[in-house]
């Protein structure tokens, strides 16, 4: 069950935008992973093919795309930080995936994992200070959560249990990461205190995925059963 969020009816509907050519050599680009800076001026996307994706930006209107980082690498998951100065990102690279963080002003990109395994789906902490992501092994055939600060340091497993630990997201008090876990075939909306650790299952459907915060600390999220529902 390695689940990633869903693109929302309002990204869905900016996707033509994403995807329209601004060169030749981008015709059979395609645009992902749309996410709004934290001022709603801009949007950071993957535009490109499955062994060539790069992060590009936006304005808001759909105009003035631009590259913000093009490597031999496959880029996905892009994240803006509360201040809207840094973007974290995961990178493929061979077959390890590691977490980035790139400053949008000056292009400089640092390295934040750098395990042998498979790393994605950052989420910053409300203050910047932090990361928390999802780290796949491929033996275990499942993914767990970990944090660390933002330059890589401090790292540690925020969750141990049996399941398939994926979307981290954190609450807007910085208290707690939501996530779905569960079982492969399964997936419930959980939630972890990062101070203590503390685990707890919200859900108990086992069709629960892509969970969101609210501003006012509720948690949005999908259900294949049918419904839509919020948590408080």
């Amino acid at each position: 069950m390695h689940v990633k969020p869903i693109i929302c009816t309002l990204a869905s509907a900016l996707a033509a935008a994403i995807a329209a050519p601004t060169a030749a050599a981008h015709d059979f680009a395609t645009g992902t992973d749309p996410e709004w800076s934290p001022d709603g001026k801009e949007l950071v996307y993957v535009r490109g093919l499955d062994d060539a994706a790069d992060l590009w930006l936006m304005d808001a209107n759909g105009r003035h795309k631009r590259p913000l980082l093009r490597t031999p690498d496959v880029e996905s998951d892009p994240s803006w930080s509360p201040d809207g100065t840094r973007i974290a990102y995961s990178a493929r690279r061979g077959n390890e995936r590691h977490v980035f963080v790139i400053q949008v002003t000056t292009r400089t990109v640092t390295q934040v994992t750098h395990s042998a395994l498979y790393d994605y789906e950052p989420d910053w902490s409300p203050d910047g200070s932090r990361l928390v992501f999802s780290r796949y092994d491929s033996d275990e055939d499942r993914s767990q959560l970990f944090l660390s600060n933002a330059d890589g340091s401090q790292e540690r497993q925020v969750v141990v249990d049996d399941g398939d630990d994926v979307g981290p997201r954190w609450s807007p008090d910085g208290r707690f990461v939501a996530f779905v876990g569960g079982p492969d075939d399964e997936g419930y909306i959980e939630l972890v205190e990062v101070a203590t650790y503390a685990h707890t299952r919200l859900t108990h459907g086992g069709e629960e995925y892509s969970a969101a915060w609210t501003a006012d600390g509720r948690i949005l999220y999908a259900n294949d059963a049918g419904e839509d529902e919020t948590s408080g």
